[in-house]
């Protein structure tokens, strides 16, 4: 059988037998036609010429084809319009893209950050505590990535506000005890007649 061959259609080649194909080093995307194929395909829709391109056999194991990453190229098909069972090829798309990031993780964590550089800032701490909880119930159910910033605001968020607590109440209990202790002095000291 006689194949013809294309490079990026600039050219084309042929005919040429099988053999002359493999040496020519053509690749899955490069347009070939022969006998009774209705226009020009990418070889690899071919049955006869899927054999070159099979993963080469190194000591008896085979390669495995490596799946598409977030934002290759990859072959897309469509089945033509009237039933026909062969698939038509109709260029690249691009492969699923990866979640975005969840906004409320992104505050929370930010939050976080605000009341601990921010010193005193309770309402920062405590807005984070809330973000960051609405963040991971949102990502638990499939809306955006960003666990790990979620955690962080949580944690920042929660460990700002306690150390903000214990420091208030440690200024109150300062604050009994000081009067307390002056009032114990004062009641204690004589009286002038």
């Amino acid at each position: 059988m006689q194949y013809y061959y294309s490079d990026n259609g600039a050219n084309q080649y042929g005919p040429v037998a099988l053999d002359q194909l493999r040496e020519a080093r053509i690749t899955p995307a490069t347009l070939v036609w022969r006998d009774g194929l209705p226009s020009w395909v990418p070889a690899e829709t071919v049955p006869e010429l899927k054999e070159l391109f099979a993963p080469p056999v190194v000591q008896g194991v085979v390669e495995e084809p490596q799946q598409p990453t977030a934002g290759d190229l990859v072959p897309a098909y469509a089945t033509p319009a009237g039933g026909q069972q062969e698939q038509q090829y109709v260029g690249y798309q691009h492969a699923p893209q990866i979640q975005p990031t969840n906004g409320m993780a992104v505050a929370s964590m930010i939050l976080g950050i605000v009341g601990i550089v921010g010193g005193c800032l309770v309402i920062p701490s405590v807005l984070a505590i809330i973000f960051g909880h609405m963040a991971r119930g949102q990502i638990r159910r499939g809306q955006g990535s960003g666990d790990g910033m979620a955690l962080a605001g949580l944690i920042m968020g929660y460990l700002w506000t306690a150390l903000t607590v214990a420091v208030i109440l440690l200024y109150v209990l300062f604050f009994v005890v000081l009067i307390g202790a002056a009032a114990a002095s004062s009641s204690s000291s004589p009286r002038p007649f």
